[in-house]
């Protein structure tokens, strides 16, 4: 199967095959489907699901998931981290998160534990629910988290949406109830897996990452620089991470910030909406929401003179300003 996916630099396109042996590689498991990427200028074929980190001609002998290309990174998952050439895999019935690097051929395990990059988290990744950064270095992923996994203490056992510095290594678990550092617990948050429902953007230039979640009952939020720390509006709600000085392993100093504020502060969740998009200047995002009148700034509400129609409102992504388009 050939994926409408080139790479940046329109060098590579990506397909599949459960035949290796075709295209001249080793094949260890002729059922399984395999990664391959094409080089369009002189048709030389790459395997991307390979045996190891030294192996270019054997595949890793179980089946693989394209996700998408970013750039010139191939995402992809698979169920066994060790066939692949990483050290463990607390469970090789779930699958991981990987990526290629098209320009050094090297092989990187996303889904991994706080500890070590070579070790996978013992949880399912959430096919299709990935977001990178243009420039290579973020990765947001969700998986099941269940009990105490990877450095990771949850308290209710479910969809967590992690966040991956791939230049420092730095992991974190966003949808959380504390700001403690890198033992988190999560909950009143809703399943993220749906990037339709819940979507998430990184801006152009990848120092901002702007998401969506739903939740029920109370949203445990640790920015506020006022108030309590719980919000309990029963719906959804866009928020922000600043990434300009790099994602922060663990503690307070890096926490989620709300977009989609009422006008009595920046703080203060308003009712549900639906995040757009950001702006190609990385300056704004954009929600929609069926009442603007809880929208506003230095508590003056927008006027509204249909509330059951949708508005769009943007918001600054520095100051938190709203403003109604």
């Amino acid at each position: 199967m050939l994926f409408r996916s080139t790479s940046a630099d329109d060098r590579f396109a990506i397909f599949s095959s459960n035949d290796a042996s075709a295209f001249g590689f080793s094949d260890s498991a002729p059922t399984a489907s395999d990664l391959f990427a094409v080089n369009l200028s002189d048709g030389t074929i790459r395997l991307i699901s390979r045996a190891g980190a030294g192996a270019t001609g054997t595949t890793s002998g179980q089946s693989v998931g394209f996700e998408q290309i970013v750039g010139n990174y191939v995402y992809f998952n698979a169920n066994d981290a060790t066939k692949l050439g990483f050290s463990s895999d607390g469970d090789t019935s779930k699958a991981d998160l990987f990526r290629y690097n098209l320009n050094t051929g090297a092989v990187e395990l996303l889904s991994r534990t706080t500890t070590s990059a070579t070790a996978a988290l013992n949880a399912a990744y959430q096919g299709g629910s990935l977001t990178a950064s243009l420039d290579g270095r973020y990765v947001a992923f969700v998986v099941d988290l269940s009990n105490t996994n990877g450095g990771f203490t949850v308290g209710i056992s479910g969809s967590a949406l992690m966040m991956l510095d791939t230049l420092t290594g730095a992991l974190r678990m966003l949808n959380a109830s504390n700001g403690n550092g890198t033992n988190l617990s999560y909950a009143a948050w809703s399943g993220i897996e749906d990037q339709v429902s819940n979507p998430r953007y990184f801006t152009p230039d990848s120092k901002t990452f702007v998401w969506q979640t739903s939740y029920s009952n109370s949203i445990a939020i640790f920015n506020k620089s006022v108030g309590p720390n719980v919000d309990g509006q029963y719906g959804s709600v866009v928020l922000a991470l600043d990434l300009s000085g790099g994602l922060a392993a663990a503690g307070n100093t890096q926490l989620n910030r709300v977009l989609s504020h009422t006008a009595n502060g920046v703080d203060q969740i308003a009712p549900s909406v639906n995040l757009l998009g950001v702006s190609a200047d990385s300056r704004l995002a954009f929600f929609s929401a069926g009442n603007a009148s809880a929208f506003g700034n230095d508590a003056v509400a927008f006027s509204d003179s249909n509330t059951s129609a949708n508005d769009i409102i943007a918001v600054d992504l520095t100051t938190r300003r709203l403003e109604l388009v």
